[in-house]
């Protein structure tokens, strides 16, 4: 029997999948941090053996070696990023076109209604994956910034491996303490990295799930149904779930589709807020109910 309970079943099984899922593209990225790092580390001891101890920045300096050592770094940090990028490209369009999909099965599927679900149109994909949602708030040592990301954590790589080794070469230290300064703040790039991975997984699923419920409203409206989304949040899903999310847990959609939260900022769908500070490592849903679909 059609009901709105197994539709929204199938949705919170679609939201389950995605958070089993999404660590397998996260585990990617940190590869590559983890990859990126050892080649540094092995230029860096290179450097060290060539010069037969600890060696000074004016010695480094004469024989070319610090120069082309700077330029190695970069060369693997600028390799790590694309790798990175194109990883993030391909889970986007993955997690767009499941979300989508899934979202019609769960749709069709609950309510017992053909709702003439068609493939996602080629430039709504296109859309969101030019759309770069990288921008996120990202705090350097002076100041909290609004910035892109992808560049951000690439030029504080570069520059925190370059200031490290510079440091450390001023301050006579040893190949192992240079190394593992350098790890320590490929450490904290990296979280934030995977930090972000999520925030922009999270928001393809939602843009997937947006779309077909949007297409579901329309196809429910031709056919004389009253329907709505729905915010859905899913205690336990964070270590630090945020009060106003929770309080949007079954809060509908106001006639254009949109969100209002308790502080007024609005959004077609969790994670897409374009708010940092909403946005990040939200793992609330949505989910579809038809009001009077018990008079079919």
């Amino acid at each position: 029997m059609p009901s709105n309970k197994k539709i929204n079943e199938l949705l919170t099984k679609a939201d389950k999948l995605f958070e089993r899922t999404y660590t397998k593209e996260e585990l990617k990225v940190l590869r590559g941090y983890k990859l990126a790092l050892d080649r540094i580390r092995g230029e860096l001891e290179s450097m060290f053996a060539k010069a037969d101890g600890v060696p000074t920045i004016t010695e480094l300096r004469k024989f070319g070696r610090l120069n082309t050592l700077e330029k190695k770094i970069t060369a693997i940090i600028a390799e790590k990023t694309k790798v990175e990028t194109n990883i993030i490209a391909s889970a986007k369009r993955k997690f767009l076109l499941d979300s989508y999909k899934n979202t019609g099965f769960a749709i069709e599927a609950g309510s017992g209604i053909v709702l003439d679900f068609t493939m996602l149109p080629k430039e709504s994909i296109d859309f969101v994956l030019s759309n770069d949602l990288w921008v996120s708030r990202i705090k350097n040592k002076d100041a909290e910034l609004l910035v892109n990301v992808k560049d951000e954590i690439t030029k504080v790589l570069r520059e925190n491996a370059r200031e490290e080794i510079g440091a450390g070469l001023a301050e006579g230290k040893s190949y192992s303490q240079v190394a593992k300064a350098i790890k320590d703040r490929f450490d904290i790039s990296a979280t934030r990295a995977k930090r972000i991975t999520f925030d922009q997984m999270h928001a393809a699923h939602m843009e997937g799930r947006n779309f077909g419920i949007n297409k579901a409203l329309d196809s429910a409206k031709e056919l004389g149904l009253e329907a709505r989304k729905v915010w859905k949040h899913y205690p336990g899903a964070s270590k630090n779930p945020r009060e106003d999310h929770a309080s949007m847990d079954g809060v509908p959609a106001d006639k254009d589709g949109v969100f209002t939260l308790p502080d007024g900022t609005q959004t077609t769908a969790p994670g897409l807020t374009g708010d940092p500070a909403h946005d990040q490592f939200c793992h609330c849903g949505m989910v579809f109910e038809v009001i009077n679909l018990d008079e079919i």
